[in-house]
C-alpha cells in the first residue's frame, strides 16, 4: 500500500482508539469508585456490579461502534452508522435513567449509604454517571444543539442524582463533547492535507504531460517542416539526375537524427536550447526556402537565464515562417531585453497563436510578455519582451 494514502487513515484510526480509549478509563471509574466502597464481596455487593455493568454493555458497545464508523472520524467511507448511532442514543438515555431510577429506589434514606442500601443505590448514581458518559462521548458530538444536549444532560443527572457527583459530572460531558469535535477537526485537517498531496500530484502528472506535448510541438514542428522541404529538393533532384541529391539527403538524414534525439530529450526533461543554435538552424531551413534572412544584434546578448525560452520562440516563429508565410524576406533583432522576429509575407490579421499561445502562457509565468502584430500589410511581427532582474 502506498504510505502516503496509508498514513492519514492510520491517524484517523489512531484518533479513534484514543477516543474510544478514554471512554473505557471512564467508564471503569464507576466500578473502581464503587469497589473502593465496598470492605467485604458478598452477594449484596458484587449483585448490583455485575447487574448494573451488564445493563450498559450495549450502550457502550454501540458508542464504540459509532466512533469507528462517525464519517467525520474516518477517511473513507464506512458502513452506514446511523442504525447504530440511534440505537446507541436510546441505550444511553435509558441506561442513565436506569441507574437514576435506582438510585432513586425507595428506602434510599437521602443519601446513599453502603451499609443500608446493599450496594444498589451507589451502582445506580455511578451507572447514571456512566449513561451520561457514553452519550456526551460517543454520541453528543455528531448531533446539532449538541451543546444544548450537553446543558440538558448534565443538569437532569445532576439534579436527579441530588448532586452527588458534584463537579465531575458538571466537566466530564463537556469535555467528551470537546474532545470530539477537536478529534473532528483534526482528522478534517488531515483529509485536506490528503486531498492537497493527490491534487499537487495529479497537477505535476497534468504539467509534465503539458510540458512533454508543448516541447514536442514545439520540436518536432520545425523539424517536421525542414523534412519536408528538404524531401521535396531531393524529389527534385533525383528527377533531375541533379548531383546535389546527396547532399540534400545527407542533410535530410541529420535532420531526421536531430528529431529522435530531441524527442528523447523532451521526454527525458532534459531538453534545453541555444539561441545560436536555433538562429542557425532557422537561417539555413529558411534560406533553403528562398526566405532573406536578417539578423541584428548578437544571440550572445540575450541573458543566460533567458536562453532556453527564447530559443524555443526562435524555433517556433522560424516554424510560423515556414508553415503559414509566404515570406521572402526574415528579420531576427535581439537586445539583452527583447527578441524581435519579422517577416513580409504576412496572409492576413494575426489569428490563431498555435505554437507561440503555449510559449507565450510559459513565459508570462516568469513575468516577461510575447505579442503578435500585423503594423501593416503583408508584415507579420511577434516581440517577446524578457522579464527584468532575471539576466
Amino acid at each position: 500500500m502506498n504510505p502516503f494514502k496509508r498514513s492519514p487513515a492510520v491517524f484517523a484510526r489512531t484518533t479513534q482508539l484514543s477516543l474510544i480509549f478514554v471512554l473505557f478509563v471512564q467508564l471503569l471509574v464507576p466500578v473502581i469508585a464503587y469497589g473502593s466502597q465496598a470492605d467485604t464481596w458478598t452477594h449484596n455487593t458484587v449483585m448490583p456490579l455485575v447487574v448494573m455493568t451488564l445493563a450498559g454493555l450495549p450502550a457502550a458497545a454501540l458508542g464504540i461502534v459509532t466512533l469507528l464508523l462517525m464519517p467525520q472520524l474516518n477517511i473513507h467511507p464506512q458502513r452506514d452508522v446511523r442504525p447504530y448511532f440511534r440505537l446507541g442514543v436510546l441505550a444511553s438515555i435509558a441506561y442513565a435513567l436506569a441507574g437514576i431510577g435506582v438510585y432513586a429506589m425507595p428506602g434510599a434514606g437521602g443519601t446513599a449509604n453502603w451499609e443500608n442500601q446493599h450496594g444498589w443505590h451507589w451502582m445506580g448514581l455511578l451507572s447514571a454517571y456512566a449513561g451520561a458518559v457514553i452519550l456526551s462521548w460517543g454520541f453528543l458530538p455528531w448531533v446539532r444543539g449538541r451543546w444544548v444536549w450537553v446543558a440538558l444532560v448534565t443538569v437532569f443527572v445532576y439534579v436527579f442524582t441530588d448532586r452527588e457527583l458534584g463537579w465531575v459530572i458538571l466537566i466530564i460531558p463537556a469535555l467528551g463533547v470537546g474532545c470530539g469535535l477537536f478529534s473532528q477537526w483534526t482528522i478534517d485537517v488531515v483529509k485536506d492535507l490528503d486531498r492537497a498531496r493527490d491534487t499537487e500530484a495529479t497537477l505535476r502528472i497534468s504539467q509534465e504531460r503539458l510540458r512533454i506535448a508543448q516541447q514536442l510541438h514545439d520540436s518536432l514542428g520545425q523539424n517536421l517542416a525542414a523534412i519536408s522541404l528538404k524531401a521535396q529538393l531531393a524529389r527534385a533532384f533525383a528527377a533531375q539526375q541533379d548531383p546535389r541529391l546527396d547532399g540534400e539527403l545527407e542533410t535530410l538524414q541529420e535532420i531526421v537524427a536531430r528529431s529522435v534525439d530531441d524527442m528523447r530529450q523532451v521526454v527525458q526533461g532534459y531538453r534545453t536550447l541555444d539561441v545560436a543554435t536555433e538562429l542557425a538552424h532557422a537561417r539555413g531551413l529558411l534560406q533553403d526556402m528562398g526566405v532573406a534572412v536578417h539578423v541584428q544584434g548578437a544571440p550572445e546578448d540575450i541573458p543566460v537565464a533567458h536562453q532556453d525560452i527564447v530559443g524555443w520562440f526562435v524555433r517556433e516563429a522560424t516554424t510560423n515562417i515556414v508553415r503559414h508565410s509566404q515570406a521572402s524576406r526574415a528579420d531576427f533583432k535581439f537586445t539583452p531585453v527583447s527578441v524581435l522576429v519579422v517577416n513580409d509575407g504576412a496572409t492576413g490579421p494575426v489569428g490563431k497563436w498555435g505554437g507561440l499561445d503555449s510559449l507565450r502562457r510559459r513565459h508570462e509565468i516568469t513575468g516577461g510578455t510575447l505579442t503578435a502584430r500585423t503594423p501593416e500589410k503583408g508584415r507579420f511581427e511577434v516581440e517577446m519582451a524578457l522579464a527584468e532582474g532575471q539576466g
